[in-house]
């Protein structure tokens, strides 16, 4: 409706800023859940929705980030973390990216990620309230923890609002949990009614 708080963005580098804070940090062990409501307007190929770090194309930090990425004809839910060196083992970016995906147009979508970072194979994704697998790229599944430092959270942009990072479209209802939520809590954050 007309007076929905749904939040529109261009694609332009426009973004909103949440001041960090060590809610928003998360390190090795530590669970997440990001769930939100979209449209998507995006031609972008990898649309930031949220992330933590990254605000500069010269910066890797990314401590954690949900994103669309385009592959084939849908957007697939996608999240996106680097890990820390180790050893004789440098920085990398590690990717996980939905099997199932969203189309872009008018229609509104509730997307959901889940993830204990350290452990690969606890992230799971939902697209309006049904579970989809995924597989992990760039860096590969890793146990290795995250980068952390006190980056900002950024919403709608990343990389210094570079516009094929940008959002186009609308987000709603977007909240990032300490927990990895049960699959029926977040199949019942989705009722499309009668």
């Amino acid at each position: 409706p007309e007076v929905n708080r749904a939040v529109s963005f261009s694609g332009n580098g426009g973004h909103l800023r949440v001041a960090e804070s060590a809610e928003l940090r998360f390190d090795q062990g530590d669970e997440i859940t990001i769930e939100c409501w979209l449209r998507c307007d995006s031609r972008g190929a990898n649309s930031y929705i949220i992330g933590k770090g990254r605000l500069s194309a010269s910066q890797e930090n990314q401590n954690w980030a949900l994103r669309l990425m385009k592959m084939g004809g849908a957007y697939r839910v996608s999240f996106l973390f680097r890990s820390r060196a180790e050893g004789e083992q440098g920085e990398a970016f590690h990717r996980w990216n939905s099997n199932a995906g969203i189309a872009t147009g008018p229609l509104w979508h509730h997307v959901a990620v889940s993830y204990r970072f350290g452990d690969p194979g606890s992230i799971k994704a939902f697209i309006a309230g049904e579970k989809t697998g995924g597989r992990w790229d760039l860096g590969g599944a890793t146990e290795r923890p995250p980068v952390v430092d006190d980056a900002e959270i950024w919403i709608g942009s990343s990389r210094g609002g570079d516009p094929g990072n940008s959002w186009r479209g609308a987000i709603d209802s977007l909240a990032v949990y300490r927990a990895i939520l049960p699959d029926e809590v977040l199949a019942s954050h989705v009722d499309f009614g009668e």
